[in-house]
């Protein structure tokens, strides 16, 4: 089989916005790409949405598979089922609130050949981000998207990536294992950085593709287990992630960096029970 990218995308309503985000992502790329959709119990609207994303993927030769749940069992179980059914070389999770450059596949592909990273994100730009009103019309103006990426090419922020976009080849997921379900909406991809650190596995953002993000925009329709799964990752890795939040200003203040470099030690000897 050829390189193929298997795009993994938990989905629970928002048929506007996943048909925008998904649909343009579909356009966006370059290669041959199977997108396994993990549908978390949607609403009818979105449903149709998705028939009509399908469509979409096949006229463009892309393979479109959709996984329809009795019941929103959470983003981490929506991952590991996706992972379970994918057949591409590499695995990109993708959320549905996300839109990703023009060949934004051939680009995170090139990444991995150079294989300064092997699990890792693109640079997500995200209105916050900027002191100026910032949107997705702005990002998609080739001029800007290329800007972006062209200038951050070659630049790497090691040590840690982002749950909005993680890529990386299929072999690399396996090694590390399945997401934690424990995690049902947060903290789950902190879990798994935590993870490759233990399998010594060089995570982190590249600056040589880019995305947009709407920000939580998908989490404000559902119930919110913070406490539960703060209380959780605690116990589980003897820290309070949120006395360091993992937010992005604390990210481009090395906080977060530090940390992991002061505690590498302590992630290489500790001994924990993790989904295979």
């Amino acid at each position: 089989m050829n390189t193929c990218i298997s795009v993994i995308i938990p989905i629970y309503n928002k048929a506007e916005l996943t048909g925008q985000c998904v649909g343009l992502n579909i356009d966006h790329a370059n290669t041959f790409c199977e997108w396994v959709v993990i549908d978390n119990n949607s609403d009818t609207v979105t449903k149709e949405m998705l028939l009509q994303l399908k469509a979409k993927a096949e006229a463009k030769g892309h393979l479109f598979q959709i996984i329809t749940e009795t019941s929103n069992t959470g983003v981490a179980r929506a991952w590991n089922k996706g992972m379970s059914v994918a057949t591409g070389t590499h695995y990109c999770i993708l959320n549905n609130d996300c839109v990703m450059q023009p060949g934004w596949d051939a680009g995170l592909l090139d990444e991995v050949k150079l294989g300064k990273l092997k699990l890792f994100s693109p640079q997500v730009l995200e209105p916050n981000h900027f002191k100026e009103p910032y949107s997705l019309t702005m990002f998609l103006e080739q001029e800007h998207w290329r800007f972006m990426s062209e200038r951050n090419r070659g630049r790497y922020q090691k040590g840690f990536f982002g749950g909005v976009v993680i890529f990386g080849a299929a072999e690399v997921f396996n090694t590390i294992g399945k997401f934690d379900e424990e995690l049902w909406l947060s903290l789950e991809d902190m879990d798994y950085e935590y993870r490759a650190h233990l399998k010594q596995i060089p995570i982190g953002i590249c600056g040589s593709v880019s995305a947009f993000h709407f920000v939580s925009a998908t989490r404000k329709e559902v119930p919110m287990s913070e406490v539960k799964n703060r209380d959780y990752f605690k116990n589980k890795w003897g820290w309070d992630f949120t006395e360091n939040e993992n937010t992005f200003p604390n990210k481009l203040n090395r906080k977060y960096s530090k940390w992991l470099l002061r505690n590498r030690a302590y992630l290489s000897s500790v001994k924990i029970s993790v989904p295979q």
